[in-house]
């Protein structure tokens, strides 16, 4: 993940999809990932993807997760091949809580 990017992102972003990218960065910096990991999207974040996108190719970023449970996972997934990625793999991701406890969050890795 390219940190520097996503803190000066965090200082200066005004729009929804910049707040939605720094928001993904925070979490997966939070729970120790090394790559940029999408946990939630709210229906105004999918149609802010192909802008997320941009956003993602300019930090340098070659790959993301997304770990979206809801019933719009459908509309996320094909949001983000209309704006050019391309679905790499499913991934499972392992992180320990500020308790101690570990936790799991499924994936799908996508390429830029």
């Amino acid at each position: 993940m390219k940190s520097e990017y996503y803190r000066k992102l965090k200082e200066t972003g005004t729009k929804n999809a910049e707040w939605t990218v720094v928001i993904a960065w925070r979490d997966s910096e939070e729970r120790k990932y090394d790559e940029l990991t999408y946990l939630d999207f709210y229906s105004n974040d999918i149609k802010e993807i192909p802008a997320m996108v941009e956003i993602m190719r300019d930090a340098g970023e070659e790959t993301f997760t997304v770990c979206e449970q809801s019933t719009a996972l459908m509309e996320i997934i094909h949001k983000f091949v209309e704006a050019g990625c391309t679905m790499k793999e499913t991934v499972t991701k392992t992180y320990t809580t500020r308790w101690g406890e570990t936790r799991t969050d499924l994936g799908i890795r996508f390429s830029l």
